[in-house]
């Protein structure tokens, strides 16, 4: 019997990303090709954020798996007008709405008409994240045989856009990562209705290659340093500050790498390095004395798995649901509010060898246990099946 055909349709793929929908959807591809026909359907550009055209569009193969890349074009509209007129007004309309997620991008026509042109060759269609433009402008197109995979973050800027308070009842399916994640999307946009599942995040089961001397210089670790994830402004700011007065009150050789979202005015200082999105997750990770976020609206945290999954020490903002919650359960690490909480519990962390060993040896023992593909795997099955060979 042929396998059932599945599209995967991302923003940006093709690099290994630390976190985000981009990271999520090639890990989905690896774990489904063995059981469904997969290809993806994306972008030609780097990043979600972007609109340069960083590769030639067409057909691909990425590690086994076909990639068929859509043209981004510039959206010509005046995007500081366009997010005035919806983010400034709550009763923009659906006109205005459009426009503006056309501005979001990265905006491919291409794309849309891809998917006009062969939805009926696909079984499903699997949409990871929500706010750019493959999935505003994609995911009604393919809606009966769509799954969402939301990928939700508190934007709260884009939130204020009404149009999301219908795609979110589009899709035929969604998966969740975390059931805080679930929670929040369903009291925000009231699609209790759509089918939905929480299936997790599997981190990956094999040990991260240890740090290079070719990354420590890349990155500049020339000193003990700890890793902080981070999404924008707000919470990078806070881990700035934070670990500012750590630095202050605790003069000891220390660093801090920065991975995640793009910030602006980071201080380029001797003991900050902002990286960004990398290749070499694992090993920074894995050389970390500590995984660090100030995000008090987490609802999952792809790298705080793979930071358990590498023994690395987690200190979390407490006011995060899924942060307190994952601290808790694991033993993993601990949590924080304050900036003298942040600076106890980084001393602790740093400074009481068997309190690091343990929330180590704890991480690695829950990550394997509760975040394994393999414990993912039937449940994501079992929702794509009732998925495919759905009509449009």
């Amino acid at each position: 019997m042929p396998k059932k055909k599945l599209c995967l349709v991302c923003a940006s793929y093709g690099y290994h990303f630390s976190d985000g929908a981009e990271q999520l959807a090639a890990a989905y591809a690896r774990l489904l090709a063995p059981c469904y026909d997969v290809s993806i359907l994306t972008t030609t550009t780097h990043f979600a954020h972007q609109s340069e055209n960083s590769f030639m569009p067409g057909d691909y193969m990425w590690e086994g798996i076909p990639v068929y890349r859509c043209y981004v074009q510039e959206a010509k509209q005046d995007r500081a007008a366009l997010y005035a007129d919806v983010l400034q007004n709550p009763y923009h309309d659906m006109k205005a709405a459009a426009l503006f997620l056309r501005a979001v991008g990265p905006y491919s026509p291409d794309l849309l008409q891809y998917l006009i042109d062969y939805r009926s060759k696909y079984d499903a269609f699997l949409f990871f994240g929500w706010r750019h433009y493959h999935a505003t402008g994609g995911l009604p197109l393919v809606a009966g045989k769509s799954v969402l995979i939301p990928c939700a973050d508190a934007d709260e800027l884009l939130m204020k856009c009404n149009y999301f308070r219908y795609l979110l009842h589009m899709p035929r399916a969604i998966v969740y990562q975390s059931e805080e994640e679930r929670e929040w999307v369903q009291g925000y946009f009231h699609n209790k209705k759509v089918k939905s599942s929480v299936v997790g995040y599997g981190a990956p089961q094999e040990t991260p290659p240890p740090l290079s001397p070719k990354t420590c210089y890349k990155y500049a670790l020339n000193a003990p340093y700890i890793v902080g994830h981070v999404y924008g402004e707000e919470d990078c700011a806070a881990l700035l500050a934070h670990f500012s007065v750590h630095k202050q009150q605790c003069p000891v050789a220390l660093k801090l790498l920065l991975l995640g979202g793009a910030c602006a005015d980071i201080p380029f200082t001797a003991d900050v390095t902002y990286a960004g999105r990398i290749e070499e997750t694992g090993e920074v990770l894995a050389g970390a004395r500590a995984f660090v976020s100030a995000f008090g609206a987490a609802r999952q945290d792809n790298m705080a798995i793979d930071a358990m999954q590498a023994g690395t020490p987690l200190l979390l903002c407490a006011r995060s649901p899924f942060y307190k919650r994952l601290a808790s359960e694991s033993g993993a690490g601990l949590t924080f509010e304050t900036a003298e909480e942040f600076r106890g519990a980084l001393n602790k962390i740093l400074l009481e060898k068997d309190a690091a060993d343990s929330f180590s040896a704890n991480g690695r023992a829950y990550a394997r246990e509760n975040n394994d593909w393999a414990r993912s795997l039937p449940e994501i099955r079992k929702l794509l099946d009732g998925v495919c060979g759905k009509t449009l």
